[in-house]
């Protein structure tokens, strides 16, 4: 066993979980971003900002066209997100994440996200799989951990210092990859079920206004 890798403990009922596990920061390079003044932001054509409130599903949905001027974008360069990198938001509602997309390499990020970024192995792969860590960090166990640790404050947050140690259980790759698979699929149907339930609560009260008014008449 690799001297860095440590069993994950028993569970209550005393049976031991098959897989073994590593600190997060370890296994991804943890990082925030500088605050960003308000006469930064534009909605012109700028580098697109992630807010915390874009963290949807375990992905980003923009909620609007907030963005960063092309000067400042260079500035902060550094803390630009790639395809592969998870976001998670650490203050408020503690513990959000959402996996990059290539549609999102490029962008920059809110200072109340921390970037985290899975670190390469000698022949350039990765130690852990960023869809597997997604599903990961968003199962019940983690979500339960990381609220024990920001609970009582009156704005509930995590330093990244206590986001590191997290023990994730690490199967082998091609099983994190089978698992990332299963439950990103879980996720897109939930996405397709919540768009269709957004779009049909705004045509109902569509037909309620025309109904009500008389510009439409009720069927028999």
């Amino acid at each position: 066993m690799n001297p860095a890798t440590t069993p994950v403990r028993p569970d209550d009922d005393g049976a031991t979980p098959p897989w073994p596990s590593r600190p997060l920061g370890e296994l991804c390079d943890l990082r925030s971003s500088p605050a960003v003044g308000k006469d930064a932001r534009t909605t012109d054509d700028g580098v697109p900002f992630v807010l915390p409130r874009d963290l949807k599903g375990q992905r980003i949905t923009r909620t609007e066209n907030t963005t960063l001027t092309h000067e400042t974008a260079h500035r902060l360069r550094g803390h630009a997100l790639a395809s592969g990198d998870l976001l998670m938001t650490r203050t408020g509602t503690v513990g959000s994440c959402a996996l990059v997309t290539g549609a999102e390499s490029g962008w920059l990020h809110h200072m109340n996200l921390i970037r985290l970024r899975p670190r390469r192995t000698g022949d350039g792969g990765v130690l852990v799989s960023p869809s597997y860590l997604v599903a990961c960090l968003s199962a019940t166990a983690a979500r339960t951990w990381i609220g024990t640790r920001s609970a009582g404050m009156v704005i509930p947050s995590i330093s990244m210092q206590a986001l590191a140690s997290f023990q994730v259980p690490l199967p082998p790759l091609e099983e994190q990859q089978r698992i990332g698979r299963t439950l990103a699929a879980l996720d897109e149907k939930i996405r397709l079920h919540t768009e269709i339930v957004n779009t049909t609560k705004e045509l109902r009260s569509v037909v309620a206004d025309l109904l009500v008014t008389g510009n439409l008449l009720a069927g028999p």
